[in-house]
Order: structure tokens, then C-alpha cells, then sequence
């Protein structure tokens, strides 16, 4: 069958190929048909292959067995060849090659759901990594390509012959492939489609819908097309609606892709995708969140072309939501070229949250070029100059940024020069979308971050995510009247309310002088102590809170402030958090036993406790300048030694009795007091020298000198001699 077209410039069809090896419709059906017969007569005959057809397929580089689970895996060749409609096959990290030959492709049949991203080691197909685990499909049957990790990046890096297409999807032979047809997380290169007749054409992925009846619109995800090559059409995509001039029942060939780069694929036309609807055919594919960088075509459309041929019913209506072009080349159309028939037919495309810049085209329409076709651009960010435009027919919907002098590059992209096309802080393309484009199953952009960050959807393939936001905040409890030996709780609380998460976290806290640690309560996974020093890295996920909690021995002297600071740093930001307690004034025992043996060390004003059941024996003589107190059931023994009350601040003695050998008031000022509340019992002598004492009490022998007095609240007992050179008040 022959197509037939007019040389013409300005057309991605300059010539249409003769296509030999096409069937019509009848005679496809025919043939398969007869396939079908013949596979079933093998069956009966017990010559059915060794992999036989199940629920899923697990398939592994050099697998040799039938595919039932990761432990018996088939290869890519077999598991194709077995599959029927409903099948799945799990394709493990690797590169895969088609066959000896560049006759060889990998053929998907209607309905086969081909995944990619496995680690062989895989229960539920939700547990796989495209991105950790490369599942390459490479046309390289020679392996002698130039690659980076399999993957050729241009096609100046294929190296003699490669396979025509590396995948086959027919949707001619055998039912129509629709949308349960499913291609998903591979990297397809190195496609060479340089012979003839459809083998010119779609390097990487031929969509075989051509003629009456038949389909092919399968639905591609999470898929990249590195450096695939076609002689014509689609370097690394061709979409074939051909209908074989037959106006009642149409060819169709219109993928629906997701989260799909398109990145260094070249052809004549239609440098990564061709979407052809010749005669009464279709083909309008549908892109969402999708990246066409650094392809090039040397007639029309860098990217993609869009062609109907001479036809008069043919259609290409492609739909582009969040798609981004930049980096792509041509003479016509850097990033698109739209093609309508001379006698009919449309191409129609739609733009909306697209991103054309920095496309170039050296001889007209830098980003778009247009003939006897329309486009329909709303909430796209591109310039609107007749260099940038080329042709009539654009309508112009509303929310677009046409002015080209406003921006520069760097002012939308992270880095085009090296293929980031992430947008920048402050990319006009921020919020600058119709989210009610956005379809409502696409809730995530082509990096897997979550869609409308801000007041509304971005502009492109990516969302501007907002960085890691870490914060830290540190506690302890309790924070007052720590006392010495008392454990405190410490807590810190990473949190990151940004939208990405951080890899690289990284956590100090080094315990001041003063606090000790003594163990955790919550510890994260490698979180460790060394030498009072907490550390700790790995990642903050987003939305993620990572606890520490650990307990820590208050060991510094009373009335201090303990002030323990935590730093943290991630890739984005560093900072820290304090958190402090104050220790306790008042002083507890550690048990019965000597005074210098139970207390601890006082730096400041403490008062001492005897507690409850506690006995306590003075084994030194001692001097206070806080309060004492004997609790009810406390025992103190003053083992003849010296009690002497110093200091500025007024003090209490409280117990009942408060039993002393001998008692010295020497306190800084004359007006300074000692009060006693309860039952004074000095044994030996009680010398007011500095000071005023509150009292009443049992006495042996009392001396006030010259700046003491002794303030009487009721009787007192003196067994021995009153010596008088200050003030004795009897009240």
C-alpha cells in the first residue's frame, strides 16, 4: 500500500514512506487467525514452550527458568512471548537487548502490563525502586555504544547496528491495545530505526494502530527515552493512526504517558515523538507531567510533530498538561510542529501548564510552528514573538506569560545548561497554573513530589517544592530544683514541614559539666553516647518527626544553671536548640552516714536536709550559710563538733529538737538573723558573735559578744554560764 504525499518544505512529511511490510485490516485479521490456530495445535501436541502464561511474570537479565517467582525467572524474550491479556511482568533491574539481529524488538501484546524497577527480591509490585533499581531496554545489540550505566545519552553515541525498535506495541496484529496495555519504569535507548518502510520510524517505541479498527494507546508511566534515532518520524516515539483512507472506521494511535522524559532522540521530523493520523486515522496522544530536553530533528519539530498529511479526515489532537520544552532543535518548530492536511483533517493541540523556552529553530518558529494547523495555549509560559511563533492559528487562551524580554533562563530554570529543568526560587512558572487542568489522578510532578505547593499548580513538568524545613526543638524536665544526683529527662524533636525531604541530617549534643548521661528511652537508629556527646545523621523524610529521649544525671554543685545547646545541619540549612535547668538549693543525703560522706558539694547558698529515717553524724566541723532543717523521724547527731550560721541572708533552723554540741551565729551584718522554728538544744555553748538570733530554747552555755544578740520568744534553760558583751532581748 502506498501512501501518498507531495514533497513540501513546510510539511513533517516531506516524503510519506512506501510500506511493504504493512497488511490490510482483512489480511492482519487473517493472519491472526491463523497464528492463533497454529499456537493452538502446538498446545495439543505438547509443544508448548517452557514458560507457560501466568498472573505475573518475573523476569531477571539471564533468567532461565519459567518465571513463577524471582527464584525460577525467565527473560524479557519469553515472558513476552507467553503473555495474554491481564498478565504482569516484573522486570528486575538490568539491561535487556531484543535480539541478535536489528529485525529484533521487544513486541507487547494488548493488555500485557509490563513493569520495570524490581531488585528480584520483590513480594507486591508497590514495593519497587525505578529510580534504585535501572531497568534499561536498549535497541545496543552490539554493546558497543557509548553509555552512561547502559543508557545511551545521544545518538552520537550509537556505534554501528542497532536494533530498528526496541519496543514493538501492535496493536494490528491481535486485539487493540488500549490503556490496560501498560509500559512502566523503564529507561528505553538506543534505538535505531535507519531502514525502510516502518522501520524508519519511532527508534524506541513503534505504536503500530494503523487501519481500520485498530488501536494503539497504551498507557506509558514513569518511563525515559534517552537517545533513540529514526531515519524519518519519531526518534524515540512514533504514534502510527494511519487509516488506509477508510472514513468510517478509523485507525488509532494515542498513548496516554505520565511522568515520561524525553532527552537527546533525533529524527528527520518529530525528534522525540511523531503523531501521525493520516487519512480518516487518529492519533492525539495525552502527556501530563512530561520533559522533551535536547532532542533535535533536522526538518520539523524538534520535540514533536504533529501530521495529517494530505488527508481530508484525518485527526492529531494531542493534549499537553505540565509539559516542559527546552533544549530542542530544528529548522522548523524547535519544540513543536503542528501539520494540518492540505484538504482537511486537523491538528489541533492543546497546551495548558506548558513551559516552550529556549528551544531553537534555524529556520522559523523557535518554539511552535504552525501550518493549516491550530493550537490552543492557555496558562503557558512562552514567548510569543513571530521568531518564537511561526504561522497562523494559535488561540491564545488566558493565563499565559508571552513576554520573552521579561525572563531570562535562569530566572525559570534550576540550570538548563546541564538539563535542570527544575524551576528555580523564583520562577515566574510558581503558581502560575490552572489547577483544574490538572487531572485528578495527578496528585504528584515528574520527581514524584507532591502537585499545588502553593496558591496554585506550576507551570511544567515540575513542582516547585519548597526545601526541607528542619526544625529541632529540645526539652528537659524537670527544669527547677534539680537536685544533685537527679536523673532529668532530655528530649529533642526533629521535624521537616517542608515538602522534600533531606538526606544528609546530621545531630551533635554534647553534655555540659554538670549533667551525665545515663540512658535512652527513645533511641532512633543510629543515634549513639560517646563521652556525654550525642551523635546522629541519616534523613528527615518529609512530613517525618524523629524523637530522641534520654535520660541524664544532674552532677553539678546547687544554684546553677545547666544549659545544654544541640546543633543540627542539612543540606539546606543548620541550627540548634537549648534547653536549660536549674539545680536545686536544698540538699539531701544520699543516705544515713557522716555529714562530708552523704552531702554533696554546696558552690552557693544550699539548705540541708535531714531526711525523714535518715541519720545523719557530724564528722567535721561545718559552717552554713542557708537554711538547715531537721524533719520529723530525722535524727542528728552533732558528735561534738561546731555548727557555725555565716552569711548575709536570712536563715531558718527548723526541727523539733535541733540538737547542736556547740552553735555559732556569726553572721556578715549585725542585723543579719538566724530564726529558729522549733526546739533549739545546744549542748555546749551557743555564741551569738555576729547577728541576731530568734529563740527559744535549751542552752548550756550562752556568750553574745559585742555585735551578737539573742532575741528571746518564751523561756529559756541555762545550765551553764551567760556571758553578755552584746544585746539580750528577754522579750
Amino acid at each position: 500500500m502506498t501512501a501518498h504525499a507531495t514533497s513540501h518544505s513546510t510539511f513533517c512529511h516531506s516524503v510519506q514512506p512506501i510500506e511493504a511490510d504493512r497488511c490490510d485490516a482483512r489480511k492482519c485479521r487473517a493472519a491472526g487467525w491463523l497464528l492463533a490456530t497454529l499456537l493452538a495445535v502446538v498446545a495439543v501436541l505438547g509443544l508448548a514452550p517452557g514458560v507457560r502464561a501466568q498472573d505475573t511474570i518475573h523476569v531477571t537479565p539471564d533468567g532461565s527458568g519459567n518465571g513463577s517467582s524471582w527464584a525460577s525467572p525467565t527473560n524479557l524474550r519469553n515472558a513476552l512471548s507467553v503473555a495474554v491479556s491481564g498478565d504482569e511482568i516484573w522486570v528486575a533491574s538490568g539491561v535487556y537487548t531484543p535480539g541478535p539481529t536489528a529485525t529484533y524488538s521487544f513486541t507487547v501484546k494488548s493488555g500485557v502490563q509490563l513493569y520495570g524497577g524490581f531488585a528480584a527480591t520483590e513480594t507486591v509490585r508497590t514495593q519497587r525502586d525505578w529510580v534504585a533499581n535501572p531497568t534499561i531496554l536498549s535497541g545496543d545489540i552490539g554493546g558497543n555504544d557509548i553509555t552512561v550505566g547502559g543508557v545511551v545519552t545521544s545518538t552520537a553515541s550509537i556505534v554501528g547496528t542497532n536494533a530498528w525498535h526496541v519496543l514493538w506495541l501492535d496493536g494490528v496484529v491481535g486485539d487493540p491495545i488500549t490503556t490496560t496495555t501498560v509500559i512502566d519504569g523503564f529507561s528505553i535507548t538506543a534505538g535505531k530505526a535507519n531502514s525502510t518502510d516502518s522501520h524508519q520510524n519511532g527508534g524506541g517505541l513503534y505504536c503500530a494502530g494503523s487501519g481500520s479498527g485498530n488501536e494503539c494507546s497504551p498507557t506509558i508511566a514513569n518511563v525515559t527515552f534517552s537517545g533513540n534515532l529514526a531515519a524519518f518520524g519519531g526518534g524515540a516515539m512514533y504514534n502510527d493512526g494511519f487509516d488506509f483512507y477508510d472514513t468510517f472506521a478509523k485507525g488509532i494511535s494515542s498513548p496516554s504517558l505520565t511522568n515520561v522524559i524525553f532527552s537527546g532522540n533525533s529524527a528527520a521530523s518529530g525528534g522525540a515523538m511523531y503523531n501521525y493520523g493520516n487519512s480518516s486515522g487518529d492519533s492525539s496522544p495525552s502527556l501530563v507531567n512530561v520533559l522533551f530536553s535536547g532532542n533535535s530533528a533536522t526538518n520539523y519539530g524538534g520535540a514533536m510533530c504533529n501530521y495529517v498529511g494530505f488527508s481530508s479526515e484525518g485527526t492529531s489532537r494531542p493534549t499537553l498538561v505540565n509539559v516542559t520544552f527546552s533544549g530542542n532543535s530544528a529548522s522548523g518548530g524547535g519544540a513543536i510542529s503542528n501539520q494540518g492536511g492540505m484538504y482537511g483533517g486537523e491538528v489541533k493541540a492543546s497546551l495548558v501548564n506548558a513551559i516552550l523556552w529556549g528551544n531553537t529553530a534555524t529556520s522559523n518558529g523557535a518554539q511552535i510552528s504552525n501550518s493549516s494547523a491550530t493550537a490552543v495555549i492557555s496558562y503557558t509560559l512562552v514567548p510569543s514573538t513571530t521568531a518564537d511563533i511561526y504561522g497562523a492559528g494559535i488561540t491564545w487562551g488566558p493565563g499565559n506569560l508571552t513576554d520573552g524580554s521579561a525572563f531570562t533562563t535562569t530566572d525559570i530554570f534550576v540550570d538548563a545548561a546541564i538539563g535542570n529543568l527544575r524551576l528555580a526560587a523564583d520562577s515566574p512558572a510558581i503558581d502560575a497554573g490552572d489547577s483544574n487542568a490538572l487531572p485528578s489522578s495527578v496528585t504528584t510532578d515528574l520527581d514524584s513530589s507532591i502537585r499545588i505547593q502553593g496558591a496554585a499548580v506550576d507551570l511544567g513538568a515540575y513542582e516547585s517544592a519548597s526545601p526541607a524545613l528542619i526544625s529541632l526543638v529540645k526539652s528537659v524536665a524537670p527544669d527547677t530544683d534539680v537536685v544533685y544526683s537527679r536523673l532529668v529527662t532530655y528530649t529533642l524533636v526533629f521535624e521537616n514541614s517542608g515538602t522534600l525531604a533531606d538526606s544528609s541530617v546530621t545531630l551533635t549534643d554534647t553534655l555540659p559539666a554538670g549533667a551525665s548521661f545515663a540512658d535512652w528511652v527513645e533511641q532512633p537508629a543510629g543515634a549513639a553516647f560517646t563521652n556525654d556527646a550525642l551523635t546522629w545523621s541519616g534523613a528527615v523524610g518529609q512530613a517525618e518527626v524523629i524523637t530522641f529521649t534520654f535520660l541524664a544525671t544532674n552532677t553539678a554543685t546547687t544554684g546553677v544553671i545547666i544549659t545544654n545547646t544541640a546543633w543540627f545541619s542539612g543540606s539546606a540549612q543548620t541550627g540548634s536548640a537549648a534547653a536549660a535547668y536549674m539545680t536545686s538549693s536544698t540538699l539531701y543525703p544520699s543516705g544515713s552516714g557522716n555529714w562530708s560522706e552523704v552531702y554533696p558539694p554546696c558552690s552557693g547558698v544550699c539548705k540541708y536536709v535531714v531526711p525523714t529515717g535518715f541519720t545523719i553524724t557530724l564528722d567535721l566541723d561545718i559552717s552554713l550559710a542557708g537554711d538547715f532543717e531537721i524533719e520529723s523521724g530525722g535524727t542528728f547527731v552533732p558528735n561534738g563538733k561546731t555548727v557555725t550560721f555565716t552569711g548575709d541572708q536570712p536563715q531558718t533552723l527548723t526541727g523539733n529538737p535541733l540538737s547542736f554540741y556547740n552553735l555559732v551565729v556569726n553572721k556578715t551584718n549585725k542585723s543579719n538573723t538566724v530564726t529558729i522554728v522549733g526546739k533549739l538544744k545546744v549542748s555546749k555553748k551557743l555564741t551569738v558573735r555576729s547577728g541576731k538570733l530568734i529563740s527559744a530554747s535549751d542552752y548550756g552555755d550562752i556568750e553574745i559578744e559585742e555585735n551578737g544578740e539573742l532575741q528571746l520568744t518564751s523561756d529559756i534553760t541555762v545550765s551553764g554560764h551567760f556571758t553578755n558583751s552584746g544585746t539580750f532581748d528577754s522579750n
